[in-house]
């Protein structure tokens, strides 16, 4: 350890990262994108952090959260062939906003469907969840391109 380092203390806040596979790690930095945080302790020394990241096994789906809508996506319906196009999620009051990287109309469908089902097994508490709606990483709207016919059936303008 460097003597900068001893001098600035050795104390810093710990967090647990879960990644939307159930895979578990600690930092002493902001989690990934995509992926859940909970501050374990503040003001946990580096020797303890390290003790306790050898220490912790990785979580199954089963204990893992599905409130959480990215992780619920990505861990209910890994073998369909949109998941891999979810990018990441939020929350606004009525929606449930998911970020994708794709255009195709089935896969937006499958999307769709399995939010929904989301939103019916797991009601937030804070937000009053309706629908959902998408939002793509090139910028484009989607009512520009799409026309909705019915819940989570789509059509091309």
């Amino acid at each position: 350890m460097s003597a900068t380092f001893a001098a600035q203390g050795n104390e810093k806040k710990l967090s647990k990262c879960i990644s939307p596979a159930g895979k578990v790690t600690y930092t002493t930095k902001r989690c990934p994108a995509g992926h859940r945080e909970e501050v374990m302790r503040e003001q946990l020394s580096l020797i303890q952090f390290a003790e306790k990241a050898r220490k912790t096994p990785d979580v199954g789906p089963k204990e893992a959260d599905e409130s959480d809508l990215t992780y619920y996506l990505r861990s209910n319906y890994g073998g369909t062939n949109w998941v891999e196009n979810i990018q990441r999620s939020y929350l606004e009051q009525y929606n449930a906003v998911v970020v994708v990287d794709t255009f195709r109309l089935h896969k937006l469908e499958g999307i769709c469907r399995a939010t929904q089902k989301w939103i019916s097994e797991h009601p937030h508490p804070i937000f009053e969840l309706r629908d959902m709606r998408f939002e793509f990483t090139t910028g484009s709207s989607f009512d520009t391109r799409y026309v909705t016919q019915g819940k989570c059936d789509y059509r091309l303008r």
